[in-house]
């Protein structure tokens, strides 16, 4: 059974009251405290975090502006370069038909390769990107090709040749052009392998009325790349063809050349081969080709009707 509250505690039972209130009170009283001090930290956390929001769009906005200003720069400049270009080309008769007919340039030709060449560093320096998805003139791009042409660069003239091809893809000389440069740059088979669909290419769109010597140079040169790869039966073919056509020396000459090349290298065409070289060696330059070729004669370098047709070419 539960006995009754003493009578001592009934006595206390206000100042019990009392003390719980004031408990509570001061209780009430440190939270609103705390809340209060928390607050502070709080917003003064939050003004520091948006000063530095503020302080960083400034800065993004400030670098845009920089960067806007900058690309108004470069803009202007690449205009300047691109005109100086052209006009430096239009100066040494560089156009995309005098480099895919063979032509020198004309006058001064160390001086306009060598502007050229100051020209096309300048425009490096600024690191303009000239990417395809940038909206750049493709103009400009087959300009900084056929500039890199006129200067043997001929890695970086495959590049803008190609960049330009993403934008017109209907043209055979840049075709040709861009298989010439990627056969000059020397860089393995990828490169030899580009070189060869971009002969394919320019011959595929080679209009019916064009010159026999340029159809004959394309199908000669794509046959000489074929050699280079090795596919031989291929590059014979080709060669052969180019040779239907050839009526200009240059031409013929280099379809005699290629075929004493290709000839060496198959099994059981040495006759063939002789033939050629003494075709060829008519021209008595070739003869210091051959020695620099010496790789593709290589199986009759020390063959006595080898030795005795190059002999003759000196000695005549």
């Amino acid at each position: 059974m539960i006995s009754s509250v003493p009578n001592w505690m009934s006595e206390y039972e206000p100042v019990f009251t009392f003390v719980g209130a004031a408990v509570s009170l001061g209780l009430l009283a440190l939270l609103v405290r705390l809340f209060g001090i928390w607050r502070t930290t709080y917003t003064d956390r939050i003004n520091v975090i948006e000063e530095r929001v503020k302080i960083a769009n400034e800065r993004r906005q400030q670098v845009e502006e920089d960067s806007a200003m900058k690309e108004q720069w470069q803009q202007k400049e690449i205009d300047r370069l691109q005109n100086q270009l052209s006009k430096t080309m239009d100066a040494g008769n560089v156009t995309i038909e005098s480099l895919v007919s063979g032509s020198e340039v004309v006058q001064n030709a160390e001086d306009i390769q060598k502007s050229i060449r100051d020209i096309l560093s300048e425009m490096r320096e600024l690191r303009v990107g000239l990417d395809a998805d940038t909206g750049a003139n493709p103009e400009l791009y087959l300009e900084l090709a056929n500039g890199h042409t006129v200067t043997n660069e001929w890695s970086q003239a495959a590049a803008y040749y190609q960049k330009y091809i993403d934008f017109d893809d209907g043209k055979w000389r840049v075709y040709f052009l861009m298989a010439v440069a990627y056969a000059n740059s020397r860089e393995g088979s990828k490169a030899n392998l580009e070189s060869l669909r971009a002969y394919g290419n320019a011959i595929a769109l080679l209009p019916d009325e064009i010159d026999p010597n340029t159809r004959a140079r394309l199908y000669i040169y794509k046959g000489a790349m074929l050699k280079r790869m090795k596919r031989l039966i291929e590059a014979e073919a080709s060669v052969l063809l180019g040779a239907r056509w050839a009526t200009n020396d240059y031409e013929q000459f280099d379809a005699k050349y290629n075929l004493a090349c290709i000839y060496a290298m198959l099994e059981n065409r040495k006759q063939d081969m002789l033939d050629q070289l003494r075709a060829l060696l008519k021209n008595k330059p070739y003869a210091t080709v051959i020695l620099n070729k010496k790789h593709y004669f290589e199986r009759y370098w020390n063959d006595e009707d080898f030795k005795q047709v190059l002999d003759s070419a000196y000695s005549s």
